[in-house]
């Protein structure tokens, strides 16, 4: 009856730490996605603003 606990507390001593991997490394995915789509957002932002400020130039001379 000891040994069938003991088995499965082993059992969970794997579990576990193979779902929190696999959790963080979904977590660790979408955080990235999401820090890829900022970066191209304020990429986009930063274009645009030089754009404005160049054709605020044109207009000025």
């Amino acid at each position: 009856m000891e040994n069938k606990n003991f088995k499965k507390t082993i059992d969970l001593n794997v579990i576990i730490p193979k779902f929190l991997n696999s959790l963080n490394s979904i977590i660790l995915n979408k955080v990235n996605q999401k820090l890829k789509f900022l970066n191209f957002y304020f990429k986009k932002l930063q274009t645009e603003s030089v754009a404005n400020r160049n054709r605020n130039y044109d207009i000025m001379f």
